[in-house]
């Protein structure tokens, strides 16, 4: 089976960080972007690593923080995106990237009341994930954004 090219927003906080160290080496998906803010552009990994309770491994520590640009995204093949955005900028970003196709994961809040959003907990209501369908006819490209209930 063939990874699922990923990126990660927000790659420079301690979620987005949190995201990379658990896929690093992930056997269902292969992060080809990791992003962050213009502060953060052009540094690596680990110049920008903060969780000192995780030692960085080393390949991990190479990958250099690019820019979030839903186009560039695309251009790399991202099918899936996790975001460690803060809220007050996640909402445009990732709708962006959803109307761009992408299948994004969120942590912040900016879509959590919106219908078709599903609020999920896997264990608790995987059955939610029935309302992507409906978000994914409203989208351009029919991508979907889904939220976590950072509970």
């Amino acid at each position: 089976m063939a990874k699922k090219k990923a990126a990660i927003l927000g790659s420079s906080g301690m979620i987005g960080q949190r995201f990379a160290h658990m896929l690093h080496g992930h056997p269902y998906f292969d992060v080809v972007a990791y992003c962050a803010s213009d502060r953060s552009e052009g540094k690596t990994v680990a110049q920008a690593w903060k969780l000192s309770d995780i030692e960085l491994d080393r390949g991990l520590g190479a990958q250099v923080i690019q820019g979030t640009d839903a186009d560039s995204l695309r251009k790399q093949d991202v099918e899936v995106v996790f975001s460690g955005l803060p809220s007050e900028v996640a909402g445009k970003i990732e709708d962006d990237l959803a109307d761009h196709g992408m299948a994004v994961f969120s942590n912040a809040a900016s879509h959590r009341m919106e219908a078709d959003t599903p609020i999920l907990i896997p264990e608790i209501n995987a059955e939610h994930l029935e309302s992507v369908e409906v978000q994914k006819k409203r989208r351009a490209n029919h991508g979907f954004v889904v939220t976590n209930a950072n509970c």
